[in-house]
């Protein structure tokens, strides 16, 4: 017997199939491009901005007319996250990027918490002036990811102003960031007593580094075992309730054994330590993290390297 359904997918409420199910997945591009295709679908769209919890300011994949980007601003009331790629679109931002701009779409959307810049290799002062925009706006959110890649600019400036404004990170990745001078990384973490997850850059302490090797994408990586010990020893003091860490080192010698030990011993609630991929560490050390309970990842030797 053939069986009769009632209704079929063309009953079902397309408004809320687009605003709650499928907006998420679309790009900006979609949802604006939809809007043009008629009154209806230009209310729709409306409300598919209104509805998202994340965005991702790029050029050229986001619209980039004066138009668009007010409609963003406007529309868009129920954000949690913010992506902003400042790489290759330093100019775009740096026209609309403005401080009133940025205060707006913080205001229109509290919940915001987390926060991800990519500056890539757009050294730039318009770079750099919607960096200090941003770190004096974003005072309520919670996790903070900067990406940008060697040779760029230095990260410590918007990280300074970033502390004034909030104290009350619960994650920080810095695992692509460029370097810091020696002293900003310590200031930075003995503000952040909240922290649960920390990833570490590469480099520390430029001006006290050590040649390691040449990478054929990101040139020469550097490395400063006194930097990041006091890093590492601060966060020790400060990061009570480090969940995560990540090091990207390529040799954990024995000046660091002990910044390691502190960690271990000062954070009760640590339970992962993520090393690079071809970071060595010692049997001993090794043995020791097993011991407390602690889950190491990224280790592919156990030499110590002299």
């Amino acid at each position: 017997e053939k069986i009769v359904f009632s209704t079929s997918l063309f009953d079902l409420p397309v408004e809320d199939l687009l605003v709650s199910h499928l907006a998420k997945y679309l790009k900006l591009r979609d949802i604006f491009n939809f809007r043009c295709c008629s009154r209806y679908s230009k209310d729709v769209g409306d409300a598919m901005l209104s509805d998202l919890q994340e965005i991702t300011l790029k050029y050229p994949i986001m619209p980039y007319n004066e138009i668009t980007f007010r409609v963003i601003l406007q529309a868009c009331h129920k954000l949690r996250k913010i992506c902003i790629d400042l790489n290759r679109s330093y100019y775009y931002f740096s026209v609309r990027l403005t401080d009133e701009a940025i205060k707006e779409l913080l205001d229109n959307n509290s919940h915001v918490d987390e926060i991800e810049i990519d500056i890539g290799n757009s050294a730039s002062d318009s770079t750099i002036n919607v960096l200090s925009l941003l770190a004096s706006n974003c005072k309520n959110f919670a996790k903070f990811t900067f990406r940008g890649y060697l040779p760029v600019l230095p990260v410590d400036g918007f990280l300074k102003v970033l502390t004034q404004h909030n104290n009350h990170l619960l994650e920080v990745n810095l695992t692509f960031a460029v370097d810091f001078c020696e002293g900003e990384a310590e200031e930075f973490f003995k503000n952040q007593h909240q922290l649960q997850r920390i990833c570490l850059p590469p480099i520390f302490g430029a001006e006290h580094f050590t040649y390691i090797q040449y990478h054929r994408f990101t040139g020469p990586a550097f490395q400063s075992d006194k930097a990041l010990a006091r890093t590492l020893s601060t966060i020790a003091d400060v990061c009570k309730d480090l969940r995560y860490l990540k090091i990207q080192w390529f040799g954990i010698k024995p000046m660091l054994h002990m910044a390691l030990t502190k960690i271990v011993e000062n954070c009760p609630k640590l339970h992962t330590i993520n090393f690079s991929f071809n970071s060595t560490i010692s049997d001993e050390v090794l043995s020791y993290l097993k011991l407390k309970n602690i889950q190491v990842k990224g280790i592919n030797a156990k030499d110590v390297q002299q």
